[in-house]
């Protein structure tokens, strides 16, 4: 099981606020980040493994994704 680091960003591309999640797998991540954002107001969330990123949740309308 890995540690993954979720980064909740607002519309200014900000981290506001973080949150450990444990899962076994990233796609068990990313569905766990889409449903941590969903109990949120930010527009955006960003999964990270130590210093692999993983995914990058967003409501509709939020900030373009990492390039």
């Amino acid at each position: 099981m890995s540690s993954y680091r979720c980064y909740f960003v607002d519309q200014a591309n900000h981290v506001v606020a973080d949150r450990f999640v444990e899962c076994g797998t990233d796609d068990l991540a990313q569905a766990r980040a889409d449903e941590l954002l969903a109990d949120t107001a930010y527009p955006a969330m960003e999964i990270w493994d130590g210093a692999r990123f993983v995914y990058q949740a967003m409501r509709q309308g939020g900030r373009p994704p990492l390039t």
